[in-house]
């Protein structure tokens, strides 16, 4: 099935400038038109704050997927992650978040799951393998869960 992502909305969350040339790579091949970069956490809940209505700029609209790597100096994914979901401040806690790390072990992504994440990719990755899991989010989306301590789709498969 064939996808139109010319007006979806992304944020890129990520430190590394070669990783973001690679991000930028994958959104135009698969044709996003509108995304955004933030270098870390921080960065991305100010993004986040302003394209949502919070802070609305003019003409900004709201942002309809988030991928973001997980280590990054200051506030991670993981911690940008438990902010989505769980902060009062949080303009959108059903946003689908992708997280991307090439640290991938049963902790990783055991605390990514715990945290509410959508979706994982590990690196080194391809377009093809994005295009996955955002097709994913789109055709077999999953119920979110609300508990005491959990906030997040649901993690069972």
């Amino acid at each position: 099935m064939g996808y139109d992502f010319s007006r979806m909305s992304c944020l890129l969350v990520e430190d590394n400038e070669f990783m973001k040339g690679v991000l930028r790579i994958v959104m135009d091949s698969l044709g996003v038109r509108n995304y955004y970069f933030a270098s870390d956490g921080k960065e991305a809940v100010e993004i986040i704050q302003l394209r949502s209505g919070t802070l609305k700029a003019a003409g900004a609209g709201g942002i309809d997927c988030i991928i973001s790597d997980v280590v990054m100096p200051g506030i991670d994914g993981n911690m940008l992650l438990r902010w989505i979901r769980r902060s009062e401040h949080s303009p959108d806690r059903f946003v689908p978040v992708v997280m991307i790390s090439g640290m991938v072990d049963n902790r990783c992504l055991t605390t990514a799951r715990d945290a509410g994440v959508n979706e994982f990719v590990a690196k080194p990755f391809s377009p093809d393998i994005v295009f996955k899991r955002i097709q994913k989010l789109i055709e077999s989306p999953r119920q979110f869960v609300y508990t005491p301590t959990y906030f997040g789709p649901d993690r069972r498969r």
